[in-house]
């Protein structure tokens, strides 16, 4: 009896729903996806959330951009987002990338 009570209070804690910090947590963290975006889309949609960044209170931006399979240049986007924030790279801590052409920027 006293395992499942266990098991029922981990459950409380690591669960979003129950604990507020993750949820809060969540709150802060905003993902964009820029599949089927021309580039110059892209960069303004990105713009204007490193812009409201700090308005928002924003911790982490997830930039899914696509590793460019149907695309004849590869991963266009990808390439010209990564470009153009490090050129911003004054408005994030931190960027990071992932074998799947996201990129992840910490606030």
């Amino acid at each position: 009896m006293k395992n499942e009570r266990e098991k029922f209070l981990n459950l409380l804690e690591n669960y979003p729903v129950f604990n507020k910090e993750k949820k809060e947590e969540k709150r802060n963290v905003k993902k964009i996806d820029l599949h089927l975006h021309t580039k110059l889309e892209a960069e303004e949609k990105i713009d204007m959330i490193l812009k409201s960044s700090t308005k928002e209170n924003l911790k982490k931006l997830i930039i899914i951009c696509g590793k460019g399979t149907h695309s004849q240049d590869g991963p266009v986007i990808f390439k010209h987002i990564k470009e153009f924030l490090i050129k911003n790279k004054g408005k994030y801590k931190k960027i990071k990338t992932d074998k799947n052409n996201n990129i992840y920027l910490y606030f």
